[in-house]
């Protein structure tokens, strides 16, 4: 087992990749062990006296930037209003048939948003028909008075009801899927999160806890529903996932790389779960692995903790 100290600075070195500070109650949400509160504010005050971390304003950081302090402080006030914006589009994004369940995913579920940021989106649909409700999904976006907000709308992962359990493992996944920000679909999201108990593995302080009541289907959704739960819904279905399989292999083989960094066509397409490729996610875990050893190393050598790389985007589960 690590150090305490080593606890709490592996929670800053990460969310230092997203040059996000945090609070000392945001370091215990996501420490990697149960801990007592003096022996955690002992551990805390060690290090920034040891000018291995740096405080100010109730935020902890490696590097004693006032600027990352003030750009945390004005996204949080910029994600107040986008959060409420964001919620409205997932409560009609729930009326599309088959969606079972929405949430708030990427910088805005950490509450933090600017002017490059999206709308993003994690969707769990009805069984097997997660190609249906995906293609419904995208037509309503272009089709209803929000569209013009479509830039900002990322419906970047889907999984259906017969993949609730997500399966990539590890302390990125993890916190993604714990700061999810529940919006529709209270008792789909509850199965989804139990399905995901393994998160505690990485973070036992941390527990999913909420209440959200569900939605009567509208007449209209569950008049499309019955109409597509039919042979000719699973015909379509299959098409649907041929369809957008092809399509998204040969953009891939294009290697065309949009503005944002990714790389069109790179998604993971299967019957039950329609993502990116997980290319950041991994190149977040090995820059954060990185940060972790020469955390480590200045720890234990007496070195200040400072001038890590850093990322300038946002996190998304992926």
């Amino acid at each position: 087992m690590p150090s305490l100290r080593q606890s709490i600075l592996k929670v800053i070195v990460y969310f230092n990749l997203f040059k996000y500070p945090v609070t000392a109650e945001e370091i215990k949400r996501f420490l990697e062990q149960p801990f007592d509160d003096a022996a955690f504010d002992n551990a805390l005050n060690d290090l920034v006296a040891l000018n291995k971390v740096f405080t100010q304003r109730g935020f902890y950081l490696l590097a004693n930037e006032q600027p990352l302090v003030q750009r945390r402080l004005d996204g949080n006030l910029a994600a107040e209003k986008e959060i409420m914006h964001a919620r409205k589009v997932a409560r009609r994004l729930y009326r599309v048939p088959f969606v079972r369940a929405v949430a708030i995913s990427g910088s805005l579920s950490k509450n933090f948003a600017d002017e490059h940021s999206d709308f993003d989106f994690f969707i769990v649909t009805a069984a097997n028909r997660l190609w249906i409700a995906r293609t419904l999904l995208f037509l309503y976006c272009r089709l209803t008075t929000f569209g013009s907000h479509r830039r900002k709308i990322c419906m970047n992962y889907f999984v259906d009801e017969e993949a609730l359990e997500i399966e990539e493992k590890n302390f990125y996944t993890a916190i993604e899927i714990l700061t999810l920000l529940p919006c529709e679909g209270g008792e789909t999201l509850n199965r989804f999160f139990a399905s995901n108990r393994w998160c505690g593995n990485y973070f036992p302080n941390d527990s999913v806890k909420f209440t959200l009541p569900e939605i009567p289907r509208t007449v209209t959704k569950n008049f499309f529903e019955k109409l597509l739960l039919t042979k000719a819904g699973s015909v379509i279905e299959k098409k649907l996932l041929y369809f957008f399989s092809s399509r998204w292999k040969k953009l891939y083989q294009k290697n065309i790389v949009t503005q944002s960094g990714y790389r069109l066509g790179g998604a993971i397409t299967s019957r039950h779960v329609c993502k990116h490729i997980p290319a950041f996610q991994h190149t977040i875990l090995q820059k954060f692995e990185v940060g972790l050893q020469k955390a480590n190393y200045h720890l234990a050598n007496g070195a200040n903790v400072e001038n890590f790389q850093s990322l300038n985007t946002k996190p998304i589960l992926n």
